[in-house]
């Protein structure tokens, strides 16, 4: 095998090894759930459902679609080597732009994402090791194939192919060749830590920079003479921490607002990376909301992360013998009033309406229930394809008539409480009580469900005292 055969096979392994990786991340986290690692067929859903940006999302989402082709591409290109080499060849130009055209926009998929959800250190933390390693691989695979096609642009100039041929017959070449390469080392050296050292001072308080924005253009708003409000369609989303009073009691006071701001912390850098907003907080309780087309969908996904977070929390207090906490999340969507309102001498901004109101009431709904994840109808209709929802119940809460559907939210790998759960409810609901306690009965003794407890209870009053002929099935929650 000469030389020249040697090179060509390498770049082919090089491209190949780079383009099933790229092929991976596409598929793989469609079916494989994952913490902090997302599929760039979600970044394209995203970029082709936001309103912002408009046509320039829309065509970076079609070229991102581009990259299994181009990267299939790829992989073809040794075994038709010999039929087409001008289009195969990983030296010739058509080749090198297609590696370059799908690593740029493999970089870009990774920034785009990065620029939406980005609002704290938290995503950082929070992404997976895989997207830094498609990040460096991407840029050290663009760096690479940028410089090989110039390099090849400049060995098909003549010119250019004698000018180092004249430098080393004038025997100055090598001396020169020294110098320039140390120059060029000093100067790259030099760029890198102005960079690094601006990035560092840049983006060292960016958190804390637009917090302070936030709060100050709320400020200002909040302070107008007269209330602002206007209509919009949010996603809400309440979380309570369980426990907690209890938990201070005989702590001193400092410790139970050093305790009560870590668990906020860790909830709100949640909320901001996933694209929401702060609404308030009360006592140890926390009023989120969502905006945009996809406002559904991130709050879900902002609830199974402070899930996750919360979880990780309880092991390190398990660990080091402390008493762990839970938490109970609701999330509602519909209209609401937004904007400022009070009196002339205190103004505050925050949402208000129909909408807000059985949000806050349904997050006690955790309680009664032993859930930690609950979401009504309106969500669960837009959350389904990513989410795992089983219905759970249809109630009335204190202060209104209307029945709301209730669902869980739950891991993946929870798929047969889920199917049993709603056999189980179906059931329930046409009166057939020894059948649905047997569904309910096999979830309790093999998972231990709070839910099917529940509703065995349920069972067990209702045999004893049957519930009226136009019964539906609509339980009333009386609790907050």
């Amino acid at each position: 095998m000469n030389q020249d055969t040697a090179a060509r096979l390498g770049l082919h392994a090089v491209e190949i090894l780079y383009s099933l990786a790229l092929l991976a991340w596409f598929f793989l986290p469609l079916h494989l759930k994952l913490p902090g690692l997302y599929s760039p067929l979600q970044v394209c859903t995203e970029l082709a459902g936001s309103s912002a940006g408009g046509a320039l999302r829309t065509a970076l989402a079609v070229l991102i679609l581009l990259i299994p082709a181009l990267r299939l591409y790829k992989i073809a290109c040794p075994f038709l080597d010999r039929v087409r080499p001008g289009l195969t060849d990983p030296r010739r130009a058509l080749p090198i732009l297609v590696s370059l055209l799908s690593s740029s926009l493999a970089l870009a998929t990774v920034l785009s994402h990065a620029l939406v959800h980005a609002g704290s250190r938290s995503y950082f933390a929070a992404s997976s090791p895989v997207l830094y390693a498609v990040f460096l691989a991407s840029l050290a695979y663009n760096a690479f194939f940028l410089v090989l096609f110039i390099t090849q642009r400049n060995l098909s100039n003549e010119s250019y192919r004698e000018y180092p041929e004249f430098r080393r017959e004038s025997g100055r070449g090598e001396l020169r060749q020294g110098i320039q390469r140390r120059l060029l080392i000093s100067f790259l050296a030099l760029i890198l830590v102005i960079v690094s050292v601006l990035s560092f001072v840049l983006m060292r308080n960016f958190s804390r920079t637009i917090m302070r924005s936030v709060i100050d253009s709320g400020r200002a708003l909040a302070e107008r003479e007269k209330p602002t409000t206007v209509s919009k369609e949010l996603a809400f989303l309440f979380t309570d921490i369980r426990g907690f009073t209890s938990l201070c009691e005989g702590l001193a006071p400092d410790k139970v607002v050093s305790l009560l701001n870590h668990y906020l912390d860790l909830q709100s850098s949640v909320i901001l990376a996933n694209g929401g907003d702060i609404d308030k907080f009360v006592g140890d309780a926390i009023m989120a909301f969502f905006d945009g087309a996809r406002k559904e969908l991130a709050a879900c996904k902002a609830a199974m992360e402070i899930r996750q977070a919360m979880a990780e929390h309880k092991e390190l207090s398990a660990k080091a013998g402390r008493k762990a906490l839970a938490i109970g999340i609701d999330i509602h969507a519909g209209p609401v009033v937004f904007g400022s309102v009070g009196t002339g001498e205190r103004m505050a901004f925050t949402s208000s309406g129909d909408t807000v109101n059985p949000a806050a009431r349904l997050e006690g709904a955790n309680k009664s229930y032993g859930t930690k994840s609950l979401i009504t109808e309106s969500v669960q209709s837009k959350v389904a394809h990513q989410f795992l929802c089983r219905e759970l119940d249809t109630l009335t809460v204190k202060g209104k008539s209307r029945p709301v559907r209730i669902f869980e939210v739950l891991q993946d790998k929870l798929w047969e409480i889920c199917k049993v759960f709603e056999q189980g409810l179906t059931l329930y609901r046409r009166q057939r009580w020894g059948e649905a306690v047997k569904a309910f009965s096999y979830l309790k003794s093999r998972y231990h469900d709070q839910p099917s407890a529940v509703f065995l209870r349920r069972i067990e009053l209702f045999r004893r005292s049957p519930p009226p002929e136009d019964w539906d099935g609509v339980f009333s929650l009386t609790v907050k």
